[in-house]
C-alpha cells in the first residue's frame, strides 16, 4: 500500500470552544496562605508548578501526603505532575529568610529553571545535601536547574549589598538563559570564578543579563531603571521587555539615547525590544491620563507580532505612534490587550475588558491559529466582548479570576469564569502541547472549578488562601488534508471513500472537548507528457522535461532528475512515481538532421570606390543577411561585418560573417594656382604622411620648393595603395623697394610729413593709416609697409623726436594785499630766464603794480614767452577798544565797523557790532572789499549780582514760624517792613519784597505772597474696654486729609481687636497736621478644651454622645451633632469639624473643635464571625485604616502582592475601637493582600492600590 500524504491543521471552534472544558483542578492546601506562582509543561506533557507557601503545605494535590513546613517565613515547593495532574515528585526551596518563586521554565532536555528572589540563607538542594545562597544585602535573585527528577544540577545567585528584584526570566531558541532586574550598588553578575562587575546609580539601575544553559557569563549590562513585569524571547532570538515605567526612562543600553516620557504623574506602560546581544531595536509607550501597565506578551509567529495585555484607568492611547487610538475604562480599573508589529512596535490593534470595578489581563499565549487565550481578575460585572456586542460575566465573591479566547483579529470567541464569595485569582496561563489550558493562582473559601453544568468544589478550610493549578480543554476543528493515488481509497466519513470530496468525522480525544476531523480528499491522478516527436540538428540539445517536481524520475538514459539533456538520435521515456505514491509514464522519439555549410570568405580590403559580391552557397536554402537581404548575393560597397544565416528544408542553420574593410582614397590638395615675387621661393605640400608621392618634378618627396614659374603635380599612394593627384599653375611677380631717409629731431609743435615714396599702391602704417604720406606731431617709431598690385611689398621704419617746449601759465592779473608777498615763479627749473625787470631768476617779487612778462629757454634751444599785471590792495583799520568790566545781567555792545566789509567774530557772529553778556575774550576778524583782513580783541568782565528766587506765594501752618530768606550774605537788604537784616519772621498774611546790594553795586529786587494756614482739629474717642476678639472702629476723620495710624495704616479709621494705645496724625490739604491717641483695653476669652473619643467612625455605628467640653455648660454644634449627640448616618461620608462654644460672666466666648471622619467600613469577619475589624478605604490611593471592632488585640499585620512578595510587615497593638494606618503613597498601582493576627483570629482581605 502507498503511503498518504496527510496535512493537518487545527483550527479553534468558536461555537464548542468551552463546551465541556473542565479536565481537572488541584489544590495545593496548608495552614497558612499558599500561592501558585506559575505552571509550565516539558515536552511529553508533564506539568511544573511553583508554590509560594507560609507555614506549611501539602505538596501532593492527590491523595497522597508530601507535607512541606517553611524553615522561616515564605518558601517554595517545585510540583511534577504528570499531564493527567498525578503526582511525580515534589521539593522544597527555603532558608533563613524569605523565599520566592516567579518564574518556571523547561529546556528542550526536560530540565527545568526556577527563578525568583530571597533574602537571608536559600537552600537550593532539595535532598540531605545542601547548597546555600547566602544574600549579601537585601532581598537578591537567584536561579536554579534540576533536570527532569528534581536534581540540582546548578544554582546561582546575583546580588550585593543593596536590594535586588527579579523582574523576568526567559530561555532563548538555543536554550540561553536571559534575566532581567533590578540592581542597586555594585554587583558581580558572573556567577563563576570570573569578575563580571556593574555599578548602579544613586537611584538603582535595571540590568539584562545571559548566561548559557550551564550557569556560564556570557554578558550582561546596565540601562535605566523600569518594572519589568514579563521577559519574552521571541522566534529570532530578541529579547522583548514588558512593563511600565515613571517619569523619563533612557531605554537604549548603549551610549545613544533613546528617551521616553510618561504623561504626567502616573505610570506608562512599555514594551521594549533588543536583539540577542542585547543591543536597542526600539521601545514604544501607552499612555494615558492615569496609571498603565502591561502584565504579559506573547509572540504570534503567524504575522509576526506581539500581544500584550494588562490593566489601566481612565483613558490610555492604545497607539504609541502619532495617531490616537484610546480605550477608555467602563468604571474603575479596566484590562487591555494590544497587537503590535514586532517589528517596529506600530499598532495593529488595542482592545478593552471594562466594567464599573477591577478587571486585569494578568496573563495571556497564543496558540497555533494565532487564538489568543487569556486569563485575569475581575470584580462586579464585566463585557468581555470588545465589539459592540454585549458578554457580560458576574463575579460570585469579591474578586473572580477568567478563562477567555479571542481569535487573531481581536474577536471575541468564548470566555467563562470562575470564582467563589471571597476574593480568587489567576496569575499564569499555559497551553500545552494538545492545546489544553494549565491556569494557576490562588483561592479563598470554597470554588466551583467547573465552569460548566457540573461541579467540582474545592475548599481553602479557612486556613488562608490555597494555590491551585486548573486544566481545561480547548475544542479543535483538525483539517486532515489527504492525497491518494486513483483506484485506491481512504476511509473517512465513517466509510471507506474513493472519490476526491470533503468527509466529516466527530470525537472526543482524552481531554474531554468535542472536536471534529474535516478529510479533504484528494484522488490524484499525476499526468506526465513530454511532448510530440521531434527532429533537432546535429550539434544542438533538447531539454525534457517529466513535470511534477515534487515526484520520484525514472528514465530510459538511469537518470533520476525532472529534467535531462538529450543531443543524440533515440527514443527517450520516463517513468514518474509523485509523492502519494502514484506513477505515471511517457516517451518521445528524437532524431539527429544534417545543417547546411556556409563560407564567405577571408575577410576583405579594398579602396573607396570599388565593390565586391558576397555569395552564401546552398541554392536551395533560406537566406537571411543582416543587412536584411533574403537573397544567396549581396553586393557590398562599404565597410562591415556581414553575416547570412542560411536554414536548410530541415530547419537546420548555419551561419557565416566576413569583414569587409572599405579604405580611404589619400585627400591630395595643392590650393588654387598662385604666383610669388621675384626672389621668393613657395612650398608645395602633398600632406597625407607615410604616403608615396611622385612630383613631376621627380622628386618623392612629401614637401617641395620651388622658386621657377610653371605647371606643378603630384600623385600620392597610401599604405592600402590607394591613390589620388592634384596639380598646381605657380607665376613669377616683380619686385618693390620702400625708403623713410634717416630719423628726425626737433622741437614739440612743428609738424613732420613722411612719405613712401610709391603713388597708386596699397599702404599701411602702423598708425593705421592707409595712404602715402602721413603727418606726425608726438615723437616715436614709425613704419610703413606697401604691397604692390601684385601682392609683392617692402617695409621702412624711421624714429622721430619732438623736443619739450618749456611752458608756464600766469592769469591776466594777480591781486596781493598789502601786508602779502606779491611771488611770480616762471617754474622750468634748469632752463635759463629774462623777466621784464632785467632780472633772471626763476622767481622775482613785484613791488608794485603792473604788468610783468619773461622769456624762458630749455637745453633743446626752445623757447616760451609768458606775462601777467600784478595790482596790490590796501588792508582795512579797525580798534575795539581797551578791556571792559560791568555788573551781572547788563549788556555791553562790540562795534568793529569798517566801510564796506565783512566780519567774523570768535563767538561765530558775522555782523559788525555784537552784544556781551558773559565773561570772556572777544576778537573780530574784519575783510575789506578787496578781500585784505585785520583783527583786534577785547576782554570783558562782568561781576556776580546778587539773586534770590521766591515763590509767588508761600503757605506756613498756623503752629509754624513764617521764616522769610533774602540769602546773599554780606550783601544789605531793605524789606519792604522797614527791616535791614538777611532774614525776617512774616507775623501774617500778606506781600513781603526786599532789596538787595552787594560790594560790587549790583542790585537785586525780590517779592512774595505769605499765606498763614489753619491746622486740622480731630478727637478719636474716648478710652475703651472690650472681649478679646471684639473689633472696635477707631476714627479721626476730617474734609479731605490724610491719615498715618501707629499700627501703619493709612485710612481714616481702623478695626482694633488687639489692647493697646493707638494714635493717629491726620494732614489737611494744606498739609498742616494734627495728632490724637486712645486706649483700648481687652478682657482674655474663656479659655475651653474638646476633644472627641475617637476620630474615625464607621457610617453605620450608632450615635456617640458628646461630653467632653470643658468649662461645662457650653454647646456643641456641627454636621451630624443634635444637642449633645453626633449621628454618623446623619452627618455623611467624609471628614467632618465638632465644635464647643462656652461664654463667661464678662460675656466673653471661647471655642474648641476637633475632627471626626466617617467612613464606608469594609468589614472583615475572622474565624468567630461574632469578631471582626474594618478596613477602609478601599480602593486607597493615600492611606490604608484598619479599625479594630474586635474584642482583642491587633498583634500583627503583612501585606503582599500577588507575587506572594511581602511589601509590609510590622508588629502591632491596636487595641479595640482604636486603628492603624499604612501610608499607600510609595507603592505600584495593581492589586495586594493584607493579612492581621490577633491573639485568637486571622483576617485576610484584598485591597487595590490606585495612582
Amino acid at each position: 500500500m502507498k503511503p498518504y500524504l496527510l496535512c493537518i491543521l487545527f483550527i479553534l471552534s468558536g461555537s464548542l470552544l468551552f463546551s465541556q472544558s473542565f479536565l481537572f483542578a488541584k489544590r495545593f492546601h496548608g495552614n497558612d496562605t499558599q500561592v501558585n506562582s506559575d505552571v509550565t509543561t516539558d515536552a511529553i506533557g508533564n506539568i511544573f508548578t511553583a508554590c509560594n507557601f507560609y507555614g506549611s503545605v501539602d505538596a501532593d494535590p492527590g491523595l497522597g501526603v508530601t507535607t512541606f513546613t517553611s524553615v522561616s517565613s515564605l518558601d517554595i515547593a517545585i510540583v511534577k505532575l504528570n499531564s493527567d495532574g498525578g503526582f511525580i515528585w515534589a521539593l522544597q526551596l527555603g532558608g533563613s529568610g524569605f523565599s520566592n518563586s516567579s518564574v518556571l521554565e523547561t529546556d528542550t532536555e526536560g530540565n527545568v529553571f526556577v527563578f525568583g528572589y530571597f533574602n537571608g540563607t536559600l537552600d537550593m538542594d532539595p535532598t540531605a545535601s545542601v547548597f546555600n545562597l547566602v544574600s549579601a544585602g537585601s532581598d537578591e535573585i537567584y536561579c536554579g536547574k534540576y533536570d527532569a527528577d528534581g536534581n540540582l544540577l546548578w544554582a546561582a545567585k546575583f546580588g550585593g549589598t543593596g536590594t535586588e528584584q527579579n523582574y523576568g526570566f526567559a530561555l532563548d531558541n538555543d536554550d540561553n538563559i536571559v534575566i532581567h532586574g533590578y540592581f542597586q550598588n555594585t554587583v558581580d553578575f558572573n556567577p563563576g570564578a570570573g569578575t563580571f562587575n556593574l555599578t548602579a546609580g544613586v537611584m538603582g539601575n535595571d540590568f539584562i543579563l545571559k548566561l548559557d544553559n550551564d550557569g556560564n557569563f556570557l554578558w550582561a549590562l546596565k540601562m535605566d531603571s523600569f518594572w519589568g513585569n514579563e521577559t519574552m524571547v521571541d522566534a529570532e532570538n530578541n529579547i522583548v521587555i514588558a512593563g511600565e515605567f515613571f517619569e523619563t526612562v533612557d531605554f537604549d543600553p548603549s551610549p545613544s539615547t533613546h528617551n521616553l516620557t510618561a504623561y504626567g504623574f502616573g505610570a506608562d506602560a512599555v514594551v521594549l525590544k533588543l536583539d540577542s546581544d542585547g543591543n536597542y531595536i526600539w521601545a514604544v509607550a501607552f499612555s494615558g491620563n492615569m496609571n498603565e501597565q502591561v502584565l504579559s506578551i506573547a509572540e504570534s509567529t503567524l504575522d509576526n507580532t506581539y500581544i500584550t495585555g494588562g490593566f489601566f484607568e481612565g483613558t490610555m492611547d492604545a497607539d504609541p505612534g502619532a495617531e490616537i487610538s484610546n480605550i477608555i475604562s467602563a468604571g474603575y480599573v479596566d484590562g487591555f490587550t494590544i497587537k503590535i508589529n514586532n517589528s517596529d512596535g506600530s499598532l495593529v490593534w488595542g482592545k478593552g475588558i471594562g466594567g464599573l470595578g477591577f478587571q486585569s489581563v494578568n496573563d495571556l499565549q497564543v496558540d497555533e491559529t494565532g487564538g489568543i487565550h487569556f486569563t485575569g481578575a475581575f470584580e462586579q460585572t464585566a463585557d468581555f466582548d470588545p465589539s459592540g456586542s454585549v458578554f457580560n460575566l458576574t463575579s460570585a465573591g469579591y474578586t473572580d479570576f477568567y478563562r477567555l479566547v479571542w481569535t487573531s483579529a481581536g474577536e471575541f470567541i468564548a470566555a467563562e469564569k470562575i470564582g467563589g464569595t471571597l476574593s480568587d485569582w489567576s496569575y499564569k496561563i499555559h497551553l500545552d502541547n494538545s492545546g489544553a489550558e494549565l491556569i494557576t493562582g490562588y483561592f479563598d473559601a470554597t470554588v466551583d472549578f467547573d465552569p460548566g453544568p457540573s461541579t467540582f468544589n474545592l475548599s481553602s478550610e479557612f486556613t488562608g488562601w490555597d494555590g491551585f493549578l486548573a486544566k481545561y480543554c480547548t475544542s479543535y476543528t483538525i483539517h486532515n488534508y489527504i492525497n491518494i493515488c486513483e483506484g485506491e481509497s481512504f476511509f473517512a466519513g465513517g466509510e471507506y471513500q474513493t472519490a476526491t470530496g470533503d468527509y466529516y468525522d466527530y470525537y472526543t480525544p482524552l481531554e474531554g472537548c468535542d472536536s471534529t476531523v474535516i478529510t479533504h480528499l484528494n484522488v490524484n491522478v499525476p499526468i506526465v507528457d513530454l511532448g510530440l516527436d521531434t527532429m533537432i540538428c546535429e550539434g544542438n540539445n533538447i531539454l525534457l522535461n517529466a513535470g511534477n517536481s515534487e515526484a520520484t524520475f525514472t528514465w530510459s538514459t538511469g537518470a533520476e532528475t525532472q529534467t535531462i539533456t538529450v543531443s543524440e538520435t533515440g527514443i527517450y521515456s520516463v517513468t514518474i512515481t509523485d509523492v502519494a505514491g502514484c506513477i505515471a509514464s511517457d516517451e518521445i522519439e528524437i532524431n539527429m538532421v544534417s545543417g547546411p555549410v556556409v563560407f564567405l570568405g577571408e575577410d576583405i580590403s579594398m579602396c573607396s570606390g570599388e565593390s565586391v559580391e558576397l555569395d552564401a552557397g546552398n541554392s536551395e536554402a533560406e537566406f537571411l543577411w543582416n543587412t536584411g537581404a533574403i537573397t544567396q548575393t549581396i553586393t557590398v560597397t562599404t565597410s562591415g561585418n556581414y553575416g547570412v544565416s542560411v536554414t536548410n528544408d530541415a530547419g537546420c542553420e548555419a551561419i557565416d560573417i566576413v569583414t569587409v574593410t572599405v579604405h580611404t582614397n589619400p585627400i591630395v590638395d595643392l590650393g588654387l594656382d598662385t604666383g610669388i615675387c621675384l626672389g621668393n621661393t613657395l612650398l608645395l605640400n602633398a600632406e597625407n604622411p607615410g604616403a608615396e608621392y611622385l612630383w613631376n618634378t621627380g622628386s618623392a618627396n612629401q614637401i617641395i620648393e620651388i622658386d621657377a614659374a610653371g605647371l606643378y603635380y603630384v600623385t600620392v599612394t597610401n599604405t592600402f595603395n590607394c591613390f589620388s593627384s592634384d596639380s598646381i599653375f605657380v607665376e613669377i611677380f616683380p619686385a618693390i623697394t620702400v625708403d623713410l631717409n634717416d630719423d628726425i629731431e626737433t622741437c614739440d609743435g612743428d609738424v613732420i610729413t613722411l612719405d613712401s615714396g610709391f603713388p597708386d599702391v596699397e599702404y599701411l602704417w602702423n598708425t593705421g593709416a592707409i595712404t602715402q604720406t602721413i603727418d606726425i606731431t608726438e615723437s616715436g617709431t614709425y613704419y610703413v609697409f606697401v604691397t604692390n598690385n601684385f601682392g609683392c611689398s617692402d617695409a621702412d621704419t624711421v624714429v622721430v623726436i619732438l623736443n619739450e617746449i618749456p611752458f608756464v601759465e600766469f592769469p591776466d592779473t594777480i591781486e596781493y594785499c598789502e601786508n602779502e608777498i606779491a611771488l611770480l615763479d616762471a617754474e622750468n627749473i634748469g632752463s635759463t630766464y629774462l623777466w621784464s625787470t632785467g632780472e633772471t631768476t626763476q622767481q622775482i617779487i613785484a613791488a608794485s603794480s603792473g604788468i610783468y612778462d619773461v622769456e624762458i629757454s630749455n637745453d633743446f634751444g626752445c623757447t616760451y614767452n609768458a606775462e601777467t599785471f600784478v595790482n596790490l590792495f590796501p588792508i582795512p583799520e579797525i580798534s575795539l577798544g581797551s578791556d571792559i568790566e560791568s555788573c551781572y545781567g547788563e549788556i555791553i555792545l562790540l562795534d568793529g565797523a569798517i566801510p564796506s566789509g565783512t566780519y567774523l567774530w570768535n563767538t561765530g557772529a558775522t555782523t559788525s557790532t555784537i552784544y556781551v553778556t558773559t565773561n570772556g575774550m572777544y576778537s573780530v576778524e574784519v575783510t575789506n572789499a578787496f578781500g585784505c583782513s585785520n583783527s583786534d580783541s577785547i576782554e570783558v568782565i562782568f561781576n556776580a549780582t546778587p539773586f534770590i528766587a521766591f515763590d509767588d506765594s508761600i503757605g506756613f501752618c498756623e503752629n509754624e514760624f513764617a521764616l522769610l530768606d533774602a540769602e546773599n550774605f554780606g550783601s544789605t537788604y531793605l524789606w519792604n517792613t522797614g527791616e535791614t537784616t538777611q532774614q525776617i519772621i512774616a507775623p501774617s498774611s500778606g506781600i513781603y519784597s526786599v532789596e538787595i546790594t552787594n560790594i560790587f553795586g549790583c542790585y537785586f529786587f525780590e517779592e512774595t505772597e505769605v499765606i498763614i494756614y489753619e491746622i486740622p482739629e480731630i478727637f478719636i474717642n474716648a478710652d475703651t474696654a472690650l472681649c478679646a476678639g471684639t473689633p472696635v472702629i477707631l476714627d479721626a476723620t476730617i474734609t479731605s486729609g490724610t491719615y498715618l495710624w501707629n499700627t501703619g495704616a493709612t485710612t481714616s479709621n481702623i478695626y482694633v481687636v488687639n489692647g493697646g494705645t493707638y494714635s493717629v496724625t491726620v494732614t489737611n490739604t494744606f498739609g498742616c497736621t494734627y495728632s490724637d491717641t486712645i486706649l483700648v483695653i481687652y478682657f482674655s476669652p474663656p479659655v475651653t478644651t474638646f476633644n472627641l473619643s475617637t476620630d474615625i467612625i464607621c457610617i453605620e455605628d450608632a450615635a456617640i454622645t458628646l461630653d467632653t467640653g470643658s468649662p461645662s455648660g457650653g454647646i456643641y454644634s456641627g454636621p451630624g451633632v443634635i444637642g449633645n449627640l453626633f449621628t454618623p448616618s446623619i452627618a455623611g461620608v467624609g471628614t467632618h469639624t465638632i465644635s464647643y462654644t462656652y461664654t463667661d460672666t464678662n460675656a466673653c466666648t471661647g471655642s474648641s473643635s476637633d475632627l471626626i471622619t466617617v467612613t464606608i467600613c469594609q468589614n472583615i469577619e475572622g474565624e468567630n464571625t461574632n469578631s471582626n475589624i474594618s478596613i477602609f478605604p478601599n480602593p486607597v490611593n493615600e492611606f490604608l485604616t484598619i479599625y479594630n471592632r474586635s474584642a482583642e488585640a491587633l498583634e500583627f499585620i503583612e501585606m503582599y502582592d500577588l507575587s506572594g512578595r511581602i511589601t509590609f510587615s510590622k508588629n502591632i497593638s491596636v487595641l479595640p475601637d482604636n486603628y492603624f494606618q499604612i501610608p499607600m503613597q510609595n507603592y505600584v498601582a495593581g492589586n495586594y493582600m493584607v493579612k492581621i493576627l490577633s491573639d485568637s483570629q486571622v483576617y485576610l482581605e484584598q485591597i487595590i492600590i490606585t495612582k
